[in-house]
């Protein structure tokens, strides 16, 4: 979410009214009408999404870029809302020139895009639930009023994972194996004894011939 263009015309609204409504000078007016274009040649923040979802453990890039066409400058990421100035709770910021980052709340905070042509996009890596919630991109440019600023809300879900565990004998399953293993050593037994019985016994089969 773009928060400066409304700022920008209430802000030329009341430079160009004051001045009538207090009676002052034509010039004052004219002066003030003469600075009211520039307010709205300012470089427009671009912010790639307004929502983003990630899982525990992963990363997420939460976009964000200025155009660069006056130079590089300030930045800082925060995290809630984006405030008057500056940012709230900042997890990151570049230096004045905004040509590096100076100082970063943890490693999993990183600007991995081309900063020197405005890529100011965040990646957080190794999330977890805490890193759900909103962040601020704020682009610092000299001036009332003129900080480029944009808000993204990011989502964090459980990672879903299906673990398999070994079965486990029970005391049931261990007793039906071991009746089972007697009862294939029973059968085992009786019929080599019967094999046995039947080698000892005379062949009857043909009946003997007297001569």
């Amino acid at each position: 979410m773009i928060i400066s263009s409304l700022q920008h015309l209430l802000l030329c609204m009341i430079i160009i009214h004051c001045p009538l409504m207090l009676g002052t000078q034509l010039d004052m007016t004219m002066l003030c009408l003469s600075i009211c274009p520039v307010l709205f040649l300012l470089p427009a923040l671009t912010v790639g999404a307004e929502h983003v979802r990630g899982s525990v453990g992963g990363t997420v890039l939460l976009p964000c870029i200025y155009p660069v066409t006056g130079g590089t400058t300030s930045m800082c990421w925060g995290r809630g809302h984006c405030p008057t100035s500056k940012c709230l709770n900042p997890i990151l910021r570049t230096d004045s020139d905004g040509k590096e980052v100076i100082w970063h709340q943890s490693e999993r905070y990183r600007l991995l895009g081309n900063i020197e042509q405005g890529d100011v996009s965040l990646t957080i890596t190794q999330l977890t639930i805490s890193d759900s919630g909103t962040y601020c991109c704020r682009v610092e440019i000299p001036g009332w009023f003129n900080d480029q600023k944009g808000e993204i809300q990011v989502s964090v879900d459980e990672e879903q994972t299906n673990l398999s565990s070994p079965a486990i004998p029970t005391r049931t399953s261990q007793a039906s194996e071991a009746v089972s293993n007697s009862s294939a050593s029973t059968a085992a037994s009786s019929s080599d004894h019967m094999n046995t019985v039947s080698a000892q016994l005379p062949d009857v089969s043909s009946p003997s011939r007297e001569v």
